[in-house]
Formats: C-alpha cells, sequence, structure tokens
C-alpha cells in the first residue's frame, strides 16, 4: 500500500518543479520580449532564425538525459520557440495541401506550434504569391519532383524580388513517433538561409542547351560541386532556354566562385544560377548517434 505521506511530498516536489519551470518560462518571454525591442533597432533582421533554432534543438537533444523520450524534449522546445517567434513579429503560415491536407497540416503544426494562424491552399502558386505579397510570412511547399505538373519552383526562380527563400526542409527532427506517414516539405520565408555545420543548397541553373543529368552533375563535380538534379524544365517560348533545379551538398551563395567558373565556360551553356535558398540537414534516424 502507498505511503500517503511519501506521495504527498512526492506531489509537493512536482509542484515546486512546476511552478520554477513556469517562472523560467514568463522570463524566458520577457528576454524575448527585449531581443525583439532590439532588433527593431536593425531593420529587416526577422525573428525568424532556422539556424539559431537548429542549434537550440540540437544543443539541448545532446545534453538530454533521462527518461523522458527525444522526441517529447523536441516537440515542447518547438512549441515555445514557435511561441517566442509570435512573441517578436506576426507569423503566419500558408500551407499547399490539395489532397493530404491533414498531413501536410499537422506537418506545419508540428513546427510552427500551436497558435499560429495557418490556412490550406490548393494550389503552390497561390501559397507563393501569398508570401510574395506579404500577406503571409511563410509557405509550405511539397518537395519538389521530376513529375510536378505544374512545377513551383520555377515560379521561385522567376521572382522579381529574389526576398523570399527556402529556408528549411520539415520535419526537422524525423521520428516515428511524430512524422509517421507525413510527407515531407520545403518552408520558403523571407528569412536569411544562413550556414550551418551541416547545409544542402538548392539553384536554380539556367542553359541555352539541354543537358542530361550525369552530364550536370559532371559540371558541378568539375568544379568541387557534389549534387545532382532534382528536375527540369524547357521554358515556353523560347527553345534555348532550359532550366534546372539542382540540389548542392553544403552552403552556397549566389557569387560562389565555383559557379562563376561555370558561367565562364562555353562547354555546357550555363548562362546564370539562381540561389533559391537551402536549409540545415533535418535528423534523422537514430537521434543521439545522429548528433554525436
Amino acid at each position: 500500500m502507498a505511503d500517503e505521506h511519501n506521495l504527498k511530498k512526492l506531489r509537493s516536489e512536482i509542484d515546486e518543479i512546476d511552478d520554477a519551470i513556469h517562472r523560467h518560462l514568463v522570463r524566458r518571454a520577457d528576454v524575448v520580449q527585449i531581443l525583439a525591442r532590439e532588433k527593431t533597432k536593425q531593420p529587416g533582421i526577422s525573428g525568424m532564425r532556422p539556424l539559431r533554432e537548429a542549434a537550440v534543438v540540437k544543443r539541448l537533444l545532446r545534453q538530454h538525459t533521462g527518461s523522458l523520450p527525444h522526441c517529447v524534449i523536441f516537440r515542447i522546445w518547438r512549441e515555445i520557440i514557435s511561441a517566442s517567434l509570435r512573441l517578436q513579429e506576426p507569423t503566419t503560415v500558408a500551407i499547399y495541401a490539395p489532397n493530404r491536407a491533414v498531413a501536410y497540416w499537422d506537418l506545419a503544426r508540428n513546427h510552427f506550434g500551436s497558435i499560429t494562424p495557418m490556412t490550406l491552399h490548393r494550389s503552390c502558386k497561390m501559397v507563393l504569391r501569398l508570401i510574395a505579397t506579404q500577406e503571409y510570412g511563410f509557405g509550405i511547399l511539397p518537395i519538389p519532383r521530376e513529375d510536378d505538373n505544374p512545377p513551383w519552383w520555377p515560379l521561385l526562380a522567376n521572382m522579381p524580388d529574389l526576398r523570399h527563400k527556402i529556408i528549411m526542409r520539415l520535419p526537422y527532427l524525423s521520428d516515428e513517433n511524430i512524422t509517421c506517414g507525413q510527407p515531407s516539405a520545403l518552408v520558403v520565408g523571407p528569412t536569411i538561409f544562413e550556414q550551418s555545420d551541416q547545409d544542402v543548397s538548392l539553384l536554380a541553373a539556367r542553359t541555352t542547351m539541354k543537358l542530361d543529368k550525369p552530364r550536370l552533375i559532371n559540371a558541378l563535380r568539375s568544379v568541387g560541386i557534389a549534387g545532382h538534379c532534382i528536375a527540369n524544365i524547357q521554358q515556353p517560348g523560347n527553345p534555348t532556354n532550359y532550366l534546372y533545379l539542382l540540389e548542392a551538398n553544403g552552403y552556397l551563395v549566389q557569387d560562389d566562385k565555383r559557379l562563376s567558373v561555370l558561367l565562364n565556360s562555353v562547354e555546357y551553356g550555363f548562362k546564370e544560377f539562381t540561389q533559391l535558398g537551402g536549409y540545415s540537414t533535418p535528423i534523422e534516424g537514430p537521434i543521439m548517434s545522429d548528433l554525436r
């Protein structure tokens, strides 16, 4: 039979811990608001910093011990981080979800938290329009595929204002307890794609000639870039204007010297590279082995 005295003592200890957690959450929110005021002194700085968020989560997962699963720690801090972002600036999310609405919605909700306003849209074009006109802050779009009809990534590549970039891949933590059956998606928003310790960059390459995938891979490899071609299209009305979506390992910026070498070479017919953004590689598989 349980010792009532011990039970009361343990429950009292839990209450004290809960009170301490709440005090720290209140203090954290106060510090976030001070941080937000400091950011207003530097126009153009977004409250959302995917690299910073990834670093916080990885640090906590690395140091975590005890009986709580890592995925629980991840979910708790994603909620805290998302609420903190809302304290700094209005955050809204437009989600592409024609057929798998619940799956994409859950994917976005798991990352952006329970209080972030979100809406579903049947076309990628609408999602991009909403974030381009700043009616929404961030867009959730499917991972591009060769057979997409129509593909959404050329719309991003052709945006006159390249302020919006691909900044994240979801889910950031792949754990069967929270992501089972969910699709993967990319997040597009007005935030800088910052360099981390493990990045994937996405580029749109325009050429004057049609190139098969092995030749594209060889072209990238010739300047020391490891990557591959995800998809391609021929631009309408121009038989000598091809557009390729390239995924490269590592952090590539628009003016990377290796891209300049390819532009100056006549062998492949490259005439322009557009950096579409990228993301810090998500945590997959056994969590701790990925973090060590």
